[in-house]
């Protein structure tokens, strides 16, 4: 079976992080790799790391790397965990988020089936406390959505081949907001051949600590626009 790396980028998510490494420690699919960079945490999260990676030593066929790494962004961070990778495939996950347990198995099927270098299914919304919301991510590649800014897939809804990253490049560091946005057009647009699983297979964590504020927002936009041209 090929191995599968995941690339987990974390930044004070000591009470998170446990949630998000167990729920792909639980996936169906090995071999897996797990690659947590820490991003300059200031919290506990490099304890909580290391105990977890006590625990996972004897687990067969589940590696855990963990590299700890100046405070650069997200982009930065995966960008750092890709380089360090072995794996044939490619899974991102937020610290936050979760993957269900049959996500990597049924993505890597369709991959091969299909002979596709892109597989990307639905996520469905979460709250902090992990209730689910009637939110989802995940569109058809020909969806009559016209607004780009509903992109067809979130951070942890596709899987990506090696020769996929060799050819979309690598994240957008300079973008502090809209880079998960900005990585899933250069993937839209790759001429990589792409599948679309229409099942929930993940769930992304929405949070509440003023994030959605309109000077959040305004941000958000510029950085899409800035995103759109660097396409």
């Amino acid at each position: 079976m090929d191995l599968v790396s995941v690339i987990i980028p974390t930044y004070n998510r000591a009470e998170m992080i446990e949630e998000c490494i167990s729920s792909v420690t639980a996936q169906t699919y090995r071999p897996i790799e797990i690659i947590v960079v820490d991003d300059g945490s200031t919290d506990n999260t490099k304890e909580i790391l290391e105990e977890i990676k006590s625990k996972l030593s004897k687990s067969i066929e589940i590696e855990l790397k963990i590299l700890h790494v100046s405070n650069n962004g997200a982009s930065s961070a995966r960008n750092i965990g890709v380089k360090a990778a072995k794996g044939k495939w490619f899974q991102f996950l937020d610290s936050d988020d979760i993957l269900l347990p049959k996500k990597l198995e049924k993505s890597i099927i369709i991959a091969k089936n299909k002979d596709a270098d892109i597989v990307y299914s639905r996520a469905q919304f979460i709250n902090e406390e992990g209730q689910r919301l009637n939110r989802f991510w995940g569109l058809p590649l020909d969806s009559t959505d016209n607004d780009y800014f509903n992109f067809s897939w979130q951070t942890m809804c596709p899987i990506y081949s090696r020769k996929a990253l060799d050819i979309i490049g690598t994240w957008n560091e300079s973008l502090t907001i809209g880079d998960d946005w900005e990585f899933c057009i250069r993937g839209v647009f790759s001429g990589l051949k792409t599948f679309f699983l229409n099942e929930v297979t993940s769930l992304y964590r929405v949070h509440t600590n003023g994030n959605l504020g309109s000077n959040i927002s305004v941000k958000k936009n510029q950085s899409r626009e800035a995103a759109l041209w660097s396409v």
